[in-house]
């Protein structure tokens, strides 16, 4: 990178571009590359202008566009003339000033900086507070402070400027609370409160005593004060409680009745900044509560969602398309909200104004996401899974070796009932390979949906091939009488489903038949046997019938019994058999 080494002291951009003007004024330069580069330098100013901070492709661009201008300043012979010098002053604060401004992101910072800069300010009331020397309590503060470091680590906008802020003012009063601690005590002078004669005359025994023992319990106090956290400072009574301590000690500081002693007077000074303390933890904690904002309100918020929005179960077939777009629109939602929830539950980690359960908080929206996650990849891999028995189904469909079934019944509106379901499921399945970014799954179930496409055309084809084959049997015979008592019976109403018949003809001729038959019973006291003989004659018959709009063949059996069982009619002709069989077309009756 080329870096100009002319000017000794930093000229801010705004100053260099305020100045830029008056390079209209100044002669052109001898190398015409020079006066270019300055038309250029400000082109790339106005950009530079209109950029948003942390816009990393607008930095980039510009930073491409600046790189060869300092090339061609660099190969200029003559670096003493005006123009190059404003040429070259220019392009070294833009060359800095681009990546600044891309660093500066206008984003938000990270609410929990403003919390930690809170709770630094109070230990600097620690610090002027405690006493040079003061090995002990220099310690335990920091250490306090040493808790700190984890959150600030934590911040997850580090790079903006009140990160660095809040980074310089944890370094600074970690540095001086070590510093305040190993000094030796009266190696500082400290300037004495007013009215205080370093010459004053020795306590007496008791003012003395006196005296050390509300300098301990003045400490106390302000140990006390500083080690509350601030939803306790907050608590109705807790400044009272301890302006009630100052008051006594003021009065018993009245009663010792040496101000001008040193000693008494700083611990005068003392009792009197404790008020000043109290108010100032107040104001700190009201501060650090109002940045919470309403967060009972919405802890309440959060709290109601989890409980109304489930994460939705893994998906099962039928994947029609409002079911799918349903589960995304719920896998969405809620872990779009539960990243938030979750995002802003840890902001209160570390506060004194966080629920007693806020890790269980935490731990439950983790638990919605988690859940997320597996109910989605589970649905996954039921839908891979599902494709590959809907391919087996469709391979099978294909082959006009299994058309057997095709014209016969409703064979054809069952396989294509099963094709349309088959055919949902694979866009539905490619809804959700497109929604989880599966681009490979995607291209598949978008291929298997164009070939079923093709496959629907091709079954209707062979559907009216095979339904243009079915004829009505030949005549097994033309017995007239055995077609009356067919006729008689199948038009006398006393059988349902019968529809209206177009033709019949004898499949099966009239035939004797017999068989014998036995059941056996038994109690406890004999055995009995029962023997039945039947004997009958049947035929059976087809009819081609018209059921709505279309023509169906009917297979019937017809049976006279003369002899068999006890309920068994006798001497009569009855159907005792139906049986639907193909579709047929209306000119193939004959």
């Amino acid at each position: 990178m080329f870096y100009v080494k002319i000017l000794r002291f930093v000229v801010t951009l705004t100053l260099v571009l305020t100045c830029s003007k008056a390079f209209a004024q100044l002669d052109p330069h001898p190398d015409s590359t020079v006066n270019d580069a300055i038309q250029q330098l400000r082109s790339i100013y106005q950009a530079y202008e209109a950029m948003q901070p942390g816009d990393q492709a607008t930095a980039q661009s510009l930073m491409n566009r600046l790189s060869p201008i300092g090339a061609t300043l660099g190969k200029v012979a003559d670096k003493n003339h005006p123009t190059w010098i404003g040429a070259a002053t220019l392009y070294n604060n833009l060359n800095t000033g681009i990546p600044e401004k891309f660093k500066n992101s206008a984003a938000a910072p990270d609410p929990r900086i403003a919390q930690i800069a809170t709770r630094l300010a109070t230990f600097q009331t620690k610090l002027d507070a405690m006493s040079a020397g003061d090995v002990t309590t220099g310690q335990r503060h920091l250490d306090d402070l040493g808790k700190l470091a984890a959150e600030i680590n934590a911040v997850t906008t580090k790079s903006h400027s009140s990160y660095s802020a809040v980074v310089q003012q944890y370094n600074t009063i970690n540095n001086a609370l070590a510093a305040k601690a190993n000094q030796q005590p009266g190696s500082t002078p400290q300037a004495l409160p007013p009215g205080a004669n370093p010459n004053a005359e020795p306590l007496l025994s008791y003012q003395l005593s006196t005296y050390k023992r509300l300098a301990r319990q003045a400490q106390g106090t302000v140990d006390a004060i500083n080690s509350a956290d601030e939803a306790e400072v907050l608590q109705p009574g807790f400044k009272d409680r301890f302006l009630s301590s100052v008051r006594n000690y003021q009065s018993q500081l009245q009663k010792i009745n040496r101000p001008d002693h040193p000693d008494v007077a700083r611990l005068i000074v003392q009792v009197e900044s404790i008020e000043t303390l109290l108010n100032q933890r107040g104001e700190l904690a009201g501060q650090s509560k109002q940045a919470l904002g309403n967060y009972e309100a919405k802890l309440a918020e959060i709290d109601n969602r989890s409980r109304e929005e489930r994460p939705p179960p893994a998906l099962q077939s039928p994947l029609d398309s409002e079911r799918v777009e349903d589960f995304i629109a719920r896998i969405q939602k809620v872990k779009s909200d539960s990243e938030k929830d979750l995002a802003y539950l840890q902001t209160l980690e570390g506060s004194s104004f966080a629920p007693e359960n806020l890790n269980s908080r935490i731990y439950w929206q983790r638990d919605r996401l988690r859940t997320v996650s597996e109910n989605l990849g589970q649905t996954m891999r039921d839908v891979t899974a599902m494709l590959g028995h809907e391919r087996t189904t469709m391979d099978f469909f294909k082959d006009p070796k299994n058309d057997s079934q095709l014209a016969r019944g409703d064979g054809f509106a069952e396989r294509s009932k099963r094709i349309g379901e088959v055919e949902l499921n694979i866009k539905g399945a490619e809804q959700l390979y497109t929604f989880t970014g599966d681009a490979d799954g995607a291209a598949r179930a978008a291929a298997m949906k164009r070939e079923i496409g093709a496959l629907k055309g091709d079954l209707e084809a062979r559907f009216e091939g095979a339904l243009a084959s079915v004829k009505m049997p030949e005549p097994a015979s033309s017995d007239r009488e055995v077609l009356r008592i067919a006729q008689d019976l199948l038009t006398s109403g006393d059988y349902e489903d019968i529809h209206e018949i177009q033709a019949m003809v004898i499949n099966s001729p009239k035939v004797a038949r017999e068989k014998k038959e036995g059941d056996l019973s038994s109690n406890a006291s004999y055995i009995t046997i029962t023997s039945y003989h039947y004997k009958w004659e049947q035929f059976q018959v087809t009819t081609a019938e018209k059921v709505g709009d279309k023509y169906y063949l009917f297979y019937n059996t017809f049976k006279n019994y003369s002899s068999g069982g006890n309920r068994t009619p006798l001497n009569q002709w009855m159907l005792t058999g139906r049986l639907e069989g193909s579709r047929i077309l209306k000119e193939n009756i004959d």
